[in-house]
């Protein structure tokens, strides 16, 4: 969200001192948002990709919990599979991803090591079927 506030504001830099070619302080401002934005594009990018994988991830597991409950045709192996789908298709690679291959990284672990403990808990908590 920073960086896309950032944006807007030199969006509107731009519009500002178009008009005024007097007005050296608003053009040296722009050129200096314009800079940062350049320089951080790439990581926001690879940011926004993560923050995306995560809400796919809480798709998955139904997080948050609906109020009225889940489908109530919902087995545990259904959420299972969905979730093992997930892993096989987010593979993120290369220098400039290293926010999504962190986010993929510790889902693997931590989806190897836990997954029947969150298995339980969405049986507990909502009206998914065992198996």
């Amino acid at each position: 969200m920073g960086y896309q506030q950032l944006q807007a504001i030199a969006q509107a830099l731009c519009l500002l001192h178009d008009g005024n070619q007097e007005n050296r302080y608003l053009r040296h401002l722009a050129q200096r948002v314009e800079w940062v934005l350049a320089r951080n594009r790439t990581l926001a990018e690879d940011l926004q990709a993560a923050h995306q994988g995560l809400l796919q991830i809480a798709n998955c597991l139904r997080y948050p919990p609906k109020s009225n409950g889940s489908d109530p045709c919902l087995t545990s192996q259904q959420v299972a599979a969905e979730m093992e789908a997930h892993l096989h298709g987010f593979h993120p690679t290369g220098k400039h991803q290293r926010v999504q291959i962190s986010l993929y990284s510790a889902l693997q672990k931590r989806w190897k090591l836990y997954a029947q403990e969150l298995l339980y808990v969405l049986l507990q908590h909502s009206r998914i079927t065992p198996g």
